[in-house]
């Protein structure tokens, strides 16, 4: 019973590598089955595991081919069964020999590459599966607040007639009705013109960090909580973790197993907040931020460096960092400045890369990791999205017809607005010659979900032909042939500020 549990950990382990393995499960449960019978009296402990990585290290540089025969063979009759990290370790040697190396394998790895910008697997083309945005639990999206339909607009009583309740008029039809300003966006492409895309581009996909996991104790082998028996539970694996930082003004840190993720945020027992104390209106007033209490641009970045610096979070992998600032703009367009809200944090974006390509929210956005910056106390409040930068990548075909992309950008693309039957007006927008990068998009497979970065165009709003709410700065279209159909009603709308 043993050995059948440790087999499931070692198999559990080998699917995180690469989940086309569970293809080979029956023959893998044979091979560590082996494994397991030959149990010499050798001593496993770190530093020799450490030698042994360093060696094998050489080993494949120098004669990948001989050394993977030495291995299977050594590993087959003379090395003993040792614990699941270290026969993972092990195993995946003896299978890039018996397995990897055969060519009627589906997906299997074709090459390892290595950059500042992180790990990348190349695997065959199509190997994530068909490729869809579909939710299959999105209903139809309603227009409530899209296509500017959150403006009003007074016009006279006699145009509103069958509008409301029963299109009912009011005792004075005299008077003007307020009704809301229906607005329909148009999209007009102004750009050069676009360029042949490759036949294929890859696909990545992101892949759990095992590192989080590996550093991670077994607690179950030591803890013991007293109100229940944890050795009746098989297979036991840690999903999140938390620690909390008791200082002043101290952090809460979350560790996402599943992910691989680590976020931060404020311990908020240990940070000031003298609003808890107001018992009136006023006294809430009293300690709303203004515009000049907002430090510049670069204030704001150099305290979001300095705190990566100080807790040796390495940025190798994301581009230089930008400040998510809209609520500037949402000042410049609102009519009541003083009583305007600044928001209390500011979000610093450092760009994701991956082989060179910037990676976007389907906004457009840059997309990475975030470090917020509280304004009052002039120091980090939240990072998200820290990750080690691993990933799979695989080809997929891309769309033949420029025409076909420049239509999809001029719908609106990624987050194309709903358009009313009867609109109030229409406001045209034009963009500008796009940009080819990643998008970062969720794959919806059978309800599962899977973060995917698929090549995109960016298309810049160049400008509006009048001043309205309409916010997003890009129109993204993706670049891969699945993912620019059209899939029903529009995956996001317009945001309103």
């Amino acid at each position: 019973m043993k050995n059948k549990n440790q087999i499931k950990k070692i198999l559990a382990e080998l699917y995180e590598l690469d989940p086309e393995l569970k293809k080979q499960e029956k023959k893998l449960t044979q091979t560590i089955a082996k494994l397991m019978e030959n149990k010499p009296n050798l001593k496993i402990d770190s530093d020799f595991i450490e030698k042994l990585k360093k060696n094998l290290q050489a080993e494949a540089e120098s004669s990948q081919t001989n050394s993977l025969n030495l291995l299977k063979e050594a590993l087959l009759s003379k090395w003993l069964f040792v614990p699941a990290g270290v026969a993972v370790l092990f195993l995946a040697l003896v299978l890039s020999f018996d397995l990897w190396n055969q060519n009627s394998s589906p997906g299997l790895n074709e090459y390892v590459q290595n950059d500042s910008e992180g790990k990348i697997v190349k695997l065959e083309s199509g190997a994530f599966g068909n490729l869809t945005l579909n939710r299959p639990d999105r209903a139809e999206e309603s227009p409530g607040v899209s296509g500017g339909g959150q403006l009003n607009k007074q016009v006279p009583s006699g145009e509103v007639e069958g509008r409301g309740a029963g299109g009912s008029a009011s005792a004075d039809s005299s008077q003007p009705r307020i009704v809301p300003n229906r607005i329909n966006y148009k999209f007009v492409y102004t750009g050069e013109s676009l360029g042949e895309l490759e036949p294929k581009l890859p696909v990545y996909k992101k892949i759990s960090s095992r590192a989080l996991k590996e550093s991670f104790p077994d607690i179950t082998q030591s803890f013991n909580p007293g109100l229940i028996d944890l050795n009746k539970f098989e297979n036991l694996k840690p999903n999140h973790f938390n620690l909390i930082e008791n200082n002043e003004k101290g952090y809460f840190l979350n560790f996402n197993f599943s992910n691989g993720s680590i976020s931060l945020n404020k311990n908020w027992a240990t940070w000031p907040n003298p609003k808890l104390d107001c018992q009136s209106p006023e006294c809430y007033e009293s300690y709303r931020l203004e515009p000049k209490d907002v430090p510049e641009n670069e204030k704001i970045i150099s305290l979001a460096n300095e705190f990566l610096n100080s807790y040796k979070i390495d940025t190798s992998s994301y581009g230089e960092p930008g400040i998510r600032d809209h609520w500037r703009e949402a000042f410049a367009l609102s009519e009541d400045k003083e009583n305007f809200r600044v928001p209390d944090e500011i979000t610093v974006v450092y760009p994701l890369t991956i082989q060179g390509q910037t990676v976007r929210e389907i906004s457009g956005q840059p997309s990475g990791l975030q470090a917020n910056v509280d304004i009052r106390n002039q120091k980090i409040s939240g990072l998200n999205n820290l990750f080690e930068p691993r990933f799979q990548s695989s080809e997929y075909n891309t769309v033949k017809s420029s025409d076909k992309i420049i239509s999809r950008a001029e719908e609106g693309g990624l987050r194309k607005p709903y358009q009313h039957e009867d609109p109030t007006e229409t406001v045209t927008i034009k963009l500008g010659t796009p940009e080819k990068s990643l998008v970062k998009v969720w794959n919806y497979n059978q309800g599962k979900s899977t973060e995917l970065f698929a090549p995109a165009y960016v298309f810049p709003v160049r400008n509006i032909s009048k001043q309205t709410y309409y916010s997003p700065e890009n129109i993204v279209v993706p670049l891969v042939e699945n993912l620019i159909q059209d899939n029903g009603p529009a995956i996001g709308i317009p945001e309103v500020r």
